[in-house]
C-alpha cells in the first residue's frame, strides 16, 4: 500500500517490516521503517459491512514507535538495535 502524508511517500513494498500485531481478529497492524529512516504504521481493518477491508497509513516519531514496539512485546534484540540509545538498564 502507498500513501501521501504530509507531502511524504510511505510504501509498504519499499520500507522494511518491524513488526505486527493483531489487536484484534478484525484489526491488524504492521510497523515499518522506510529506507531514510522514518516510522509508520500500517492499519487492515476488516468492516462488518460486506467484509469489506479498509487500509490506513500512519506516520510515527521514533518514540511513538519504540512505544508500540514496546507495547507489543516485541523482541529485545529487535528493540536494540533500533533503540539501543534510548534503553538504559535498570
Amino acid at each position: 500500500m502507498r500513501k501521501i502524508v504530509n507531502g511524504k511517500l510511505y510504501d509498504t513494498d519499499k520500507a522494511i517490516l518491524i513488526g505486527e500485531a493483531s489487536r484484534s481478529y478484525r484489526i491488524i497492524e504492521a510497523l515499518y521503517k522506510t529506507q531514510k529512516g522514518s516510522y509508520f504504521l500500517y492499519s487492515e481493518r476488516e468492516i462488518k459491512k460486506d467484509y469489506e477491508e479498509q487500509f490506513d497509513i500512519k506516520p510515527l516519531t521514533p518514540g511513538e514507535a519504540l512505544e508500540w514496539l514496546q507495547n507489543h512485546d516485541a523482541d529485545i534484540n529487535v528493540l536494540r538495535e533500533l533503540f539501543n540509545e534510548e534503553i538504559e538498564e535498570a
